[in-house]
């Protein structure tokens, strides 16, 4: 018997309780108004009607204290795999979100003494049970499992203290404070387990980087323990603070300085954005020498005769829409391939595969077997060949070589991205293409069609070996999770893989348990989210936005481009919120089409392009400092929300946004079309004082302590210093080479444009030949001025714009003369009185007439 049929049996036997034990004016007005309720409930979220049912019917037998059936109904609902949305009614008469399960712990925890005693009775055994097996084996499911299933027994509390332990021991301080706050809810819990389990909650949370929860923590830590009475820490009596303006300084006496927050340079790139709350900070790395190496993602050296023509002439086509985009055709020069950097191994996407090369040679590694069916139907013979009683079935919507290219270099993320968790690399792959194809009823699918499937792959790093893949079409030979579509790569955490997908009209989070050995892999859980108004073959968009869940210390984020955004509590396997914003208008979303009776297998065109130029680039979730920022592709704003709860801090116009760079010290920084912008976390208003002007950006940067690094159209690289606002320096490429999204691990840059990937020199290696060079000839021209350009890179002013002008004074230096007059009049912007005095020799310094504009502009 499922869960569903045990839950639906349930209903009935308490159903019928229900009538004899009220009137019958009773029934109808409980009825009446739960239909009521049903009716205002909003449709995008997912709701288990049963189990919603279910409780509402548990609710009147323990108004009536009827307990047995009613606590059984209770725990089947705790030991349902999947958690549902519950709505109740607010004070102010609004419908609110809840999770189910949490709606069922709270039952639970305000039964009357006798209520509790027979839920002892019925449960605290198996509880105990399953904690002394736990402990035994060391299993960290099982404790979980424990603190989910049974957290209102002493058992239950046993095992939520010993996960917050555990994560406090690992520093992953919210983790560890949503544990501790949970058994703080709860007076029969905490009781056993304090003073200390404040203690540490307030701990966690001055580490976490919200020293005003802490300093309330350490308040109430106060307040419980008697007067005079001393704690015992780490085998030491310690005397509490006397006032509350001393609470902070007292935990930082007690255990030192804490961080919150710490971020860890990445000397591994292995996720898009590098980490898993998206907010990852790079190695230093030096963006003034690119072109160490190069390899096209468009040729193949194994290609001959009309292939290699056909790939060639595909690369010309790209290279030529590059530079269109480049000069202002009101579409973007941005590609959506994020290259990955795992060890000496550096994962990108090239036209039809997915491949490895050596980070410091460029050399290739390995190529995956599988490729692109789109690619391989219009590349390799330019139509499509198939034929039936109609003829040749599909009618183009445009050329089909454009179509391909387009959306495989400009538009698919969820194609363009990738993830790895340093032992393999995961792959999402036949995603149909847009505007190829319109479909006639009665026809077979062709290789282009939009379908509602695609399929997951997992492959080796270290070979490229195929291990396993999921997705794929129901039918005879069906694979693992077929009819899923995979809205973005796969984010690894643990043993497990989180996706976000759509299966049958329903947006759900998954867990996906990878078996490269047995060349299999397993959904072993899954969690509906919401309901989308349309089906993914009728949103181009949402199959295209590359959704990836986000994480940070126990809570997981998962986008869904379709008006909303669900938080899941991992640990406890809960709904934490859900966040429904406005969306676009819907004359800006792909369109249904109407052929011969067939639903939404066409997109509008005009509708569609529209999405290359006035939308966020992603929609994955960034969290930093407790705060979740979204730019949902559906959406004109950017939205900050409360990580624990999901309330709306602040949201501001998208304006020309582009996408998120990262949070700073309290910043969220915002790169634009012509722009580089700063809000401030706590109001959303601006940081700097003023915008900083960019030419237009040629892909996505990367953070190195407070310093950006933005990609130019012009073939530069910017550096921007996050604290002041100020733009330090623009480096010129020095062979011609525009470069497109960026990575940095490892000291080395990797770039992905739309038809090159390619590798900036080692910072290492420049800085030795620098110094060798210097040694020789400390007045070196050509090595101050790079030294100049290195330092003004990682943030020594002073010390490059001094290196800049001796490069200057001892030979004629053109690039060094261009960096430093650049730099200047930027200085002129942002600080104008301090630069000033340095006008008159500015003014020498310039001679291009572009310059020589910015300059009148700002001074």
């Amino acid at each position: 018997m499922n869960c569903r049929t045990t839950i639906f049996s349930l209903c009935s036997v308490l159903f019928a309780g229900a009538v004899f034990s009220l009137p019958c004016q009773a029934q109808i007005g409980l009825a009446k108004k739960a239909a009521a309720k049903e009716e205002r409930v909003p449709r995008l979220f997912v709701t288990n009607r049963d189990a919603v049912k279910l409780l509402n019917l548990v609710k009147v037998r323990l108004k009536n204290n009827d307990y047995r059936y009613s606590l059984a109904a209770l725990q089947r609902l705790l030991e349902m795999k999947e958690d549902s949305n519950f709505y109740s009614d607010a004070d102010n008469g609004k419908i609110i979100f809840r999770s189910l399960k949490g709606e069922v712990l709270r039952l639970i925890e305000e039964l009357p003494p006798k209520g509790r005693e027979q839920y002892q009775l019925m449960y605290a055994g198996d509880a105990k049970q399953l904690l002394e097996e736990s402990r035994k084996s060391g299993d960290v499911k099982k404790m979980e499992l424990l603190a989910r299933r049974y957290f209102h027994t002493p058992s239950g509390y046993t095992a939520t203290w010993w996960l917050g332990n555990r994560h406090f021991d690992r520093s992953e301080s919210l983790a560890a404070a949503l544990f501790y706050e949970r058994l703080r809810k709860t007076s029969r819990g905490a009781k056993r387990f304090e003073p200390m389990l404040t203690l540490k909650t307030a701990i966690c949370w001055g580490r976490a980087g919200m020293p005003k929860i802490a300093i309330k923590k350490l308040v109430e830590l106060k307040q419980s323990v008697p007067k005079g009475r001393r704690l015992i820490v780490g085998g030491e009596s310690v005397a509490l603070f006397e006032q509350k303006s001393e609470a902070l300084g007292w935990m930082v006496k007690l255990l030192g300085e804490q961080e919150g927050f710490t971020q860890l340079k990445q000397e591994q790139w292995t996720l898009f954005r590098g980490d898993s709350s998206r907010n990852a900070l790079s190695s230093p790395a030096a963006p003034i020498w690119d072109a160490q190496w190069k390899v096209s993602t468009f040729r193949e050296n194994r290609l001959i005769g009309s292939e290699k023509e056909r790939f060639e002439k595909a690369e010309k086509k790209i290279q030529a829409e590059e530079l269109k985009r480049r000069v202002g055709d009101g579409l973007l020069g941005i590609g959506v391939s994020h290259p990955l950097i795992a060890g000496r191994y550096v994962i990108y996407r090239s036209l039809r595969k997915v491949r490895a090369v050596d980070l410091y040679t460029g050399k290739p590694l390995w190529e995956t077997v599988t490729s692109s069916p789109a690619v391989e139907s219009i590349i390799r013979h330019n139509k499509v060949k198939k034929t039936n009683r109609y003829g040749t079935y599909g009618q183009p919507l445009q050329p089909l070589d454009d179509a391909v290219l387009t959306q495989r270099t400009w538009r698919d993320m969820t194609l363009g991205t990738l993830s790895s968790n340093n032992q393999y690399v995961f792959a999402v792959d036949e995603v149909g293409i847009v505007n190829a194809f319109t479909h006639f009823q009665g026809m077979p699918e062709n290789p282009l069609e939009l379908k509602s499937y695609n399929r997951l792959r997992g492959f080796e790093l270290a070979t490229g070996k195929f291990k396993w893949e999921i997705g794929g079409p129901h039918g005879e030979g069906e694979l693992e999770g077929a009819g899923t579509f995979f809205l973005g790569a796969p984010l690894p955490f643990g043993e497990l893989l989180f996706c976000v997908v759509e299966q049958d009209g329903e947006t759900q989070l998954v867990a996906i348990e990878p078996k490269p050995e047995e060349y299999e892999a397993k959904i072993v859980w899954r969690q509906p989210l919401i309901s989308p108004s349309n089906r993914i073959n009728q949103n181009a968009i949402r199959r295209m936005s590359g959704l990836s869940p986000s994480y940070q210390d126990g809570v997981m984020v998962c986008p869904t481009s379709s008006g909303a955004v669900v938080a899941v509590d991992l640990s406890q396997r809960l709904l934490l919120w859900g966040y429904q914003y406005q969306t676009r208008t819907p004359q800006n979303h792909a369109t249904q089409r109407f052929v011969f009776g067939w639903r939404g297998r066409g997109f509008n065109a005009a509708a569609d392009q529209l999405d290359q130029r006035s939308r966020w680039l992603d929609s994955v979730p960034t969290m930093a400092e407790g705060k979740v920022l979204l730019t949902p592709r559906d959406s004109n704003q950017l939205h900050c929300l409360n990580l624990l709860d999901g309330t709306v801090q602040w949201t501001v116009d998208r304006k020309e946004g582009l996408y998120l760079a990262g949070v700073y010290e309290g910043k969220a920084i915002i790169v634009g079309k012509f722009s580089v912008d700063a809000y401030r976390l706590d109001n959303g208003k601006p940081a700097w004082q003023a915008s900083i002007p960019i030419p237009q950006p040629s892909g996505r940067g990367y953070q190195t302590g407070g310093l950006y690094h933005v990609p130019l159209s012009t073939g530069a690289i910017a550096t921007i210093d996050l604290k002041t606002g100020r733009l330090l320096i623009k480096s010129e490429s020095r062979n011609g080479i525009v470069p497109g999204n960026l990575v940095a691990a490892q000291g080395v840059i990797v770039s992905q444009s739309a038809t090159e990937l390619s590798a900036y020199r080692p910072l290492s290696d420049l800085n030795k030949e620098v110094d060798k060079q210097l040694a020789a000839n400390k007045q070196d021209s050509f090595a101050l001025s790079t030294r100049g350009e290195l330092r003004l890179h990682h943030g020594e002013v002073k010390a490059g714009i001094t290196d800049l002008k001796n490069a200057v004074k001892t030979k004629s230096n053109p690039r060094a003369q261009t960096v430093l007059a650049e730099t200047m009049i930027d200085g002129l912007r942002s600080d104008f009185p301090k630069y000033q005095a340095h006008s008159v020799e500015l003014e020498k310094l310039i001679v291009d007439p572009k310059q020589k504009l910015r300059f009148l502009q700002v001074y």
